[in-house]
Parts: structure tokens; sequence; C-alpha cells
């Protein structure tokens, strides 16, 4: 009997996410990746870090994630029986297909300086650095 075998790569689908709705700045995923809880909050916290530093960026800009961990990957302990079921959470994770846009920055004002866009953009290019599957992209 011959086993089937697997040809080519597990593609997910194209989403229709993949141009900015509302900010005027997104970061845009280079390639399908699975993203965890903690790469989500990592991310998060660097973004909130930045937009706290000065009292510009704190109330002039609003983060939205389009994605959220909502998959459980469960694992079973060491040493454990077969059976029994499912294993414990480890934790939670959401596949992202390609080209699609992770996040956007919202400005709450409709005027923007350029100074605090120049500035926003330098400090998201040190972002990418930590992340290198994502691109900045803009309106």
């Amino acid at each position: 009997m011959n086993k089937i075998k697997q040809k080519g790569k597990i593609s997910l689908k194209k989403n229709k996410n993949n141009y900015l709705c509302k900010g005027i700045y997104g970061l845009k995923v280079l390639k399908a990746s699975l993203f965890t809880e903690m790469r989500f909050k990592s991310l998060k916290n660097n973004l909130t870090r930045i937009l706290k530093k000065s009292p510009i960026f704190d109330k002039t800009f609003q983060i939205l994630f389009h994605y959220f961990p909502n998959r459980p990957y469960t694992k079973k302990g060491i040493l454990v029986r077969c059976g029994g079921g499912v294993g414990n959470i480890k934790y939670l994770y959401v596949k992202i297909p390609k080209d699609s846009i992770l996040l956007e920055i919202i400005p709450k004002n409709k005027i923007i300086r350029k100074d605090i866009n120049f500035i926003l953009i330098k400090e998201l290019k040190n972002i990418i650095k930590k992340y290198p599957f994502l691109k900045i992209i803009n309106k």
C-alpha cells in the first residue's frame, strides 16, 4: 500500500485584510506565521511604551489589532499514559496569513504634525528590528 504524501507547503487562505481601514500606519505580516499570546503582549507593550514616552503620543494615537489569539495549543505532560482525552492548554495562538495587516495606528485628531509622523516612523523601525517578518505600511 502506498502512503499519501503531502506535496508543497501548507498555505493559509489569503485574507481580504491587506489594506488599512481606519489608521494611517500599520504593521503588515510578510510571511504566514503563528502568533502566540506572548508575542502579542510583547508587541503591545513595546508600542504602548513608545506611545506613552512623550505626552504628545499618549493623546493622539490609538492601537487597533486585527487578530487575537483564540486557538488553544494543548500538550500532555511527560510520562503520561495515552488516552484520557486532550492534555492541558499550554498557550493560545492565532494563524496569520501572508500579506495581512496585524495592527493599525489610528490618530484621534484629524490633523497630525509632520514632526510627530517622523518620530513615530523612527520608533516603529526600532520595533521592526525585533520582528523581522513585519513591515511598516502607510496610507
